[in-house]
């Protein structure tokens, strides 16, 4: 007797609600429809992966989100800090160096199990481990340096220093695993988080035995089954990770025994019965699926997309838009330090960064590019927090500055080819590089192609070129990447940028993929996260913006928006001021 096949009964019926949602309508009606409480998502490419302590992105970590949680997490609307995991907020010490948390007792993880405060402290161990990549993470996480359970439902956090952010950091970037799916060899009890936090010292002192477990639980800890295997992939959240195509698509289903449904919280919703992540790299063809009824829901179309393709009779008796402004800004990064390559020395030079920023025009970019649905900035921080440095003035398209600080940085034509050379180690090296972008954004190749023109002019050659979205990530994580166009989402609480810009972040595949380093910038990044006056804290976010202004490591492009297009057969119930923006478990059928 044959056996069914789950995976591939399920898969059987995704094509099929494809193809009824792309014939039933014979051009008259909605041309997404049979497919009931099915939402189907846009993604440009695939997340880079599902375990949510070792890998980053803004993408991946909205799926994060929907399979696992945190102990307290930003409420999306208030941004207030709210307890989920956790019963109430946690007990704070006097001198807030310990935080105590109670966890509920009706939680369980998808697969039945319950969740324990051995698993917040084998999650935090995981997250603590130096050979396990989770670098940024830990760098917004560094200054906790142990985890202990008091008993099944209380664990206590300890705390380096007292520090204004460790709340948020924690509600952020710390999401709780099952150790029974994720050790269930039980190797990180041959280590504590005392441990993985000293880890260097550990080896200075031959203490083997704890080195020992922390190699052998990473090692088995990044294998890729975690990542994208069905059965792997376990959390306490809405939703249930239910399989994964790469190239095409990434399903979840409806969390049955969720212990919080039914509740109408933000974080609780489950509108929908399954989300579908279609992956379509190229935004015409999301179009065209989005108008086909092959997709409900897309954010990431362009200007010209929301202003000519989204408009019109047609496009407006079955589908909505909308514009959401939030915290997300465009930038081109320079690699200062490029691995194995001692010759490329570009950027390096701070006079280099400064002539590249004044060969960009931003001003004709958002004009041209994005019809004005943009604002041009000079800072990382979001214009509108209150840490926002004013001061910091537009830098302007000036090709004759340009020419200026190049030739004063030794980079001049001396062999009449058309190309600026300079020698570098006894050899003459010609100005040429390479500049990436993510593969499927239109908007960024239309930038890139911008910068190439105007380096041309002043005897730069860029060779533009666009890869799939992980391996750019991968590369950029491996210092490989000569300049690269990108984009940063972050959480709308304070920034203190030293994941991206503090010089312990170049190493462990930590966020400062340009390997910029620079010792007053260190200095101010590290007071910030331990300075609760607020006033002289906000003094010390201007500076350290001044100083990486007066640095260039970003040439910094414009604040941009979620342009965001999707079938009138859903309807959702708000948006939000932070990534992403919207809810996926918000969404309902519009006839309910």
């Amino acid at each position: 007797m044959l056996k069914s096949n789950p995976w591939l009964l399920s898969a059987l019926a995704f094509c099929m609600a494809l193809f009824s949602a792309c014939n039933s309508s014979n051009g008259k009606g909605n041309p997404a429809t049979g497919r009931s409480k099915t939402m189907i998502l846009h993604f440009t490419d695939d997340p880079a992966g599902l375990n949510p302590v070792n890998t980053v992105g803004a993408a991946t970590v909205q799926l994060h989100n929907l399979l696992f949680e945190h102990l307290i997490a930003l409420d999306p609307k208030t941004l207030a800090l709210v307890p989920r995991l956790a019963v109430e907020m946690p007990i704070v010490s006097d001198d807030k160096l310990t935080f105590t948390f109670k966890l509920r007792k009706n939680v369980h993880f998808a697969d039945g199990i319950p969740l324990t405060s051995a698993d917040v402290v084998f999650s935090f161990k995981a997250l603590m481990n130096p050979y396990v990549s989770s670098a940024p993470r830990r760098a917004e996480l560094q200054n906790f340096i142990d985890c202990i359970a008091l008993d099944d439902h209380t664990v206590e956090f300890r705390l380096q220093d007292s520090g204004p952010f460790s709340l948020n950091r924690l509600a952020i970037n710390f999401f709780v695993i099952p150790k029974h799916i994720y050790d269930p060899n039980n190797i990180s009890d041959g280590y504590t988080v005392l441990q993985a936090r000293t880890a260097e010292k550990l080896q200075a002192n031959e203490d083997k035995a704890a080195i020992e477990a922390l190699n052998k639980f990473a090692e088995f800890f990044e294998d890729d089954k975690f990542q994208r295997e069905k059965g792997y992939i376990v959390g306490s959240g809405r939703y249930v990770f239910d399989g994964w195509k790469a190239g095409q698509f990434v399903r979840f289903v409806r969390n049955e025994h969720y212990w919080s449904a039914g509740s109408n919280a933000p974080f609780d919703q489950q509108g929908m019965d399954t989300l579908i992540y279609k992956i379509i790299p190229d935004n015409q063809t999301a179009m065209q699926a989005l108008k086909a009824g092959e997709i409900d829901f897309s954010d990431n179309f362009d200007p010209n997309q929301y202003l000519e393709d989204m408009s019109g009779e047609s496009f407006d008796r079955f589908f909505n838009k909308v514009n959401v402004p939030y915290p997300f800004y465009e930038y081109i990064g320079w690699n200062q330090k490029i691995k194995d390559a001692p010759q490329k020395t570009f950027f390096a030079d701070t006079r280099v960064r400064w002539a590249m920023s004044h060969l960009v025009d931003v001003e004709e970019i958002v004009s041209n590019l994005l019809h004005g649905t943009a604002k041009p900035i000079t800072s990382m921080v979001y214009y509108d927090r209150p840490e926002y440095n004013k001061e910091l003035k537009p830098i302007l398209s000036d090709e004759a500055k340009a020419k200026a600080l190049l030739a004063e940085a030794g980079w001049i034509d001396t062999n009449g080819n058309g190309t600026l050379d300079k020698k570098v180690g006894g050899q003459l090296v010609e100005f040429e590089f390479k500049l990436l972008y993510k593969r499927g954004n239109e908007l960024r190749k239309s930038i890139a192609r911008h910068l190439a023109d105007k380096c041309k002019r002043v005897g730069i050659q860029v060779e533009v070129q666009d890869l799939d979205g992980s391996v750019l990530l991968d590369r950029l994580k491996k210092h490989e990447v000569d300049a690269w166009l990108g984009g940063w989402v972050y959480d709308s609480d304070e920034q203190d940028l030293f994941s991206l810009f503090h010089s312990t972040q170049i190493v462990n595949e930590g966020y400062n993929w340009g390997s910029f380093y620079n010792v007053a910038a260190d200095s101010v990044m590290e007071k910030i996260v331990v300075t609760w006056d607020q006033g002289a804290r906000y003094d010390l976010h201007k500076r350290i913006q001044r100083i990486l202004y007066d640095e260039q490591p970003y040439t910094l492009l414009f604040a941009n928006a979620a342009r965001i297009g999707w079938n009138k057969r859903l309807d959702n119930i708000g948006w939000y001021g932070q990534r992403p923006c919207y809810d996926p478990g918000q969404f309902h059928l519009a006839s309910e």
